[in-house]
């Protein structure tokens, strides 16, 4: 039974974060509260009942929070009543998808979850959430990097393709010194991958998060006015293809945008 009930006024006190909420960065919770204090909240947030009045949060993370940063007593939700865990997950993981600062590796977790609640295959997920046999595998894939490694780094990994890098080491030691040089150094697909490569083949890591040379610096974004202002790193013609220069380019960009664009609920 899904049962939406009337939108309701609710003490912010009264309301439990879900165990797989979606990780927002400070940045996002304090752009989210500064247009709450000028627009108000303009989207409700979905909760469940649980017992002895208390509620689980489905929906709106960023604006619980940003309501508690701001000392709101209450945050209007619509109230939902009598829905399963699969039907949780499916709500959050629809919601997530809608973000474009959401993790890959987050949406994986959700999956998986979704999968091991309802006892689900693969196809039986894909034939539920509308997606393909194929994407759902690669997202099965991304599942089996361990939580610790990628759940504080949400904001900066959102890049699909980067992700499956990462999963790809299959060595959680390596993964996690692969998220470091994405998350940190900025490092794109391509150079992500050689130092994967790297890492695999027993070369020393130290320096490798920066590419083939460590002295050369990642693209650097800073906002100037209205406009954003581009540092970039050197092109070497001899050492990469242009268009992967680019890709990476782009890929910095995105994480740059991901951790700027603070609307995610």
């Amino acid at each position: 039974m899904d049962t939406v009930m009337d939108t309701q006024w609710i003490d912010v006190n009264l309301i439990d974060l879900p165990e797989y909420g979606r990780m927002h960065s400070p940045e996002a919770v304090e752009a989210l509260a500064s247009d709450m204090v000028k627009n108000g909240q303009l989207q409700n947030a979905v909760v469940c009942k649980k017992e002895g009045g208390r509620f689980e949060l489905l929906i709106g993370k960023g604006r619980l929070e940003a309501a508690r940063k701001l000392g709101w007593e209450k945050i209007r939700a619509d109230v939902k009543d009598g829905l399963g865990q699969v039907q949780k997950l499916a709500m959050m993981a629809a919601e997530n998808e809608a973000r474009e600062d959401a993790s890959p590796f987050y949406t994986a977790m959700l999956y998986n979850e979704m999968m091991t609640a309802g006892n689900l295959t693969q196809q039986q997920l894909a034939d539920q959430i509308g997606r393909t046999q194929t994407t759902v595998s690669s997202f099965a894939t991304l599942a089996t990097v361990p939580k610790e490694i990628w759940m504080a780094h949400q904001p900066e990994l959102t890049s699909m393709r980067l992700c499956m890098e990462i999963a790809k080491a299959k060595d959680p030691e390596h993964q996690r010194k692969l998220v470091e040089a994405a998350t940190k150094d900025g490092l794109g697909t391509a150079a992500l991958k050689k130092l994967a490569k790297k890492l695999k083949d027993g070369a020393p890591a130290a320096g490798d998060s920066a590419g083939d040379n460590p002295e050369t610096p990642a693209f650097a974004f800073s906002w100037k006015g209205n406009a954003i202002v581009l540092k970039p790193r050197p092109y070497q013609p001899h050492a990469q293809a242009f268009r992967v220069y680019l890709n990476e380019l782009e890929e910095a960009y995105e994480r740059f945008m991901a951790t700027q664009t603070a609307t995610a609920a």
